[in-house]
């Protein structure tokens, strides 16, 4: 995936995902994946309309929007 910011230097304080992402969480210095501190599981809690929370989300589903299309491996 080509990005406006994957011939950029990446910044020490950054985590390796956060430039080639283009991660729009500009608030802290990592990435959406990187910043998820929730435990792996199979499914995550999701809300459905009319039926309320049920367990079968993905872990990127709120993730923003660049790294919930290339859910990049945290360190």
């Amino acid at each position: 995936m080509g990005t406006l910011t994957a011939d950029l230097p990446r910044l020490p304080e950054y985590c390796d995902h956060k430039l080639p992402t283009s991660c729009r969480l500009s608030s802290i210095p990592n990435c959406c994946a990187c910043a998820d501190e929730r435990p792996h599981q199979s499914s995550y809690s999701t809300y459905v309309d009319g039926v309320g929370f049920v367990a079968r989300g993905a872990r990127w589903d709120r993730y923003c929007w660049p790294c919930s299309r290339t859910v990049p491996t945290p360190d």
